[in-house]
């Protein structure tokens, strides 16, 4: 694969997003988790109880409408009683996803870690605020030209 630098700006985006959802997924290929299932697992976890919808909103331009959906992720974590439901519907992590989830977490942060290898934090954050920039301004033109705002991903929510 050539990777030189004079790719143009979109080639990297979408280049750094199919190796995170790879790498990501390989990464956790112990668990049986891919990135969809741990974004589930930890959003869950870090503010349980939540409701179904408030999930949805929170992970909505993380998932697309490729499998595994949302619905299917949290479908198979609740089969492996990682979660559960509270008396309102709230999804709520189990003990075993708890468990889970920490485990997971210690694979993630040094897969994070390793990601942002030899990038200082000033140029991460310059990268993403250019990133940002170049969304808003992308976002303003679709909004005069008529596009609505869900028409610029490929993300859906499930």
């Amino acid at each position: 694969m050539d990777t030189s630098p004079d790719r143009p700006i979109g080639y990297w985006p979408r280049h750094v997003h199919e190796l995170l959802e790879s790498t990501m997924t390989v990464r956790l290929a112990d668990q049986r988790l891919t990135r969809r299932h741990w974004q589930a697992l930890n959003a869950v976890t870090e503010t349980a109880p939540i409701a179904p919808a408030e999930l949805a909103d929170r992970l909505a331009p993380f998932h697309t409408a490729e499998p595994p959906t949302l619905d299917t992720a949290l479908a198979d974590l609740t089969t492996r009683g990682w979660l559960g439901t509270d008396t309102e519907g709230r999804i709520v992590p189990t003990p075993a996803g708890r468990q889970e989830h920490a485990r997971a977490r210690g694979a993630i942060a040094n897969y994070r870690k390793r990601t942002v290898e030899g990038i200082s934090q000033r140029q991460y954050a310059d990268m993403v605020a250019t990133l940002r920039r170049m969304a808003d301004n992308l976002e303003r033109m679709a909004a005069e030209q008529g596009i609505p705002p869900e028409a610029g991903t490929p993300y859906a929510s499930s």
